[in-house]
């Protein structure tokens, strides 16, 4: 297992990418492993980073077959596993909520000059794409991808590969926590998962105070939950949970009385100059579409009549 600083994550062993295969450096022979460093200092020079990844060129009979060997996880089981029957156990969530928070602090040790993905090409030199003091972050770590042990101390996390690069301000406190979904978090339900936002960010100034960290992010993680930011990373997340979570978190704050036809036709001109005619035209879309339905059901029944 490889060690990213307070948990462990799964080894990659050996890949392929593009028709190129690459094997773990450690899993090379002595002279491939020679071979490898100076491929590194080259890539130095360019101003380019070798990945800890030996090339080999694919001579198969199906080399454009991709894969992905990773190490198997043997320690801890994984929290979905055990989540609906200790998550109100004290010491097991308080166990829960110092680990999570070791890995955000653990992410964010090292800010990033951009936005963007971690990617490798056919050369094994890995780069990160796209636009510009970022963090690197696990947006998808939840208890379907971390292992722990029995009293839930995470030992293993899992899922990396989806751990973009994004600023700080997109990392919350997951609502998950409450066992609720963010379009359920109303009433009871939200005043369940205020008392465990709360408790993660008690916790994690202590793990910042045990660092001797400047309490950066957990200032910052309570300024959004007053000041409203919060709901709006949720609502760019989530689709589904838009709707309610514009409703119940963000209108409040702007709209004593919220009219559709007054307010909301306000806030639709401001998606676009033309809205108008956008949702004419899209209006005009939908009934041509439901015309085309009817007529293709119309179609099959005749058919069908005929036949019979």
């Amino acid at each position: 297992m490889l060690r990213l600083y307070s948990t462990c994550i799964p080894r990659v062993i050996t890949l392929t990418i593009l028709g190129t295969k690459f094997t773990a450096v450690e899993q090379e022979s002595l002279w491939h492993r020679f071979v490898w460093q100076i491929r590194r200092c080259r890539a130095w020079l360019k101003g380019d980073t070798l990945s800890p990844f030996f090339r080999h060129e694919r001579n198969g009979s199906l080399p454009d077959l991709g894969y992905l060997l990773l190490e198997f996880i043997l320690e801890g089981d994984l929290l979905f596993s055990s989540w609906q029957q200790y998550r109100q156990d004290e010491v097991r969530r308080n166990n829960l909520y110092r680990g999570f928070p070791r890995i955000l602090l653990d992410l964010a040790k090292v800010p990033l000059p951009r936005i963007g993905s971690w990617r490798m090409d056919g050369r094994g030199v890995i780069s990160l794409t796209n636009r510009p003091l970022l963090d690197l972050t696990m947006p998808d770590l939840h208890k379907s991808n971390m292992f722990v042990d029995d009293d839930w101390n995470i030992v293993n996390v899992i899922d990396f590969e989806f751990a973009p690069v994004q600023p700080q301000e997109m990392v919350n406190v997951p609502h998950w926590l409450s066992d609720k979904s963010i379009d359920e978090l109303v009433g009871p339900d939200l005043d369940e998962y205020k008392g465990l936002h709360d408790l993660f960010i008690d916790i994690l100034e202590e793990e910042e105070a045990a660092r001797k960290q400047d309490h950066v992010l957990s200032k910052r993680l309570r300024g959004d939950w007053q000041t409203g930011r919060l709901w709006y990373n949720e609502a760019l997340r989530s689709s589904n949970g838009f709707p309610i979570v514009f409703q119940q978190n963000i209108q409040p704050r702007f709209f004593a009385n919220f009219e559709r036809n007054v307010e909301g036709l306000t806030l639709t001109r401001l998606y676009s100059e033309d809205c108008e005619e956008l949702i004419a035209a899209k209006l005009h879309d939908k009934a041509q579409y439901d015309e085309r339905i009817h007529a293709i059901f119309a179609e099959s029944r005749q058919l069908q009549s005929s036949k019979d």
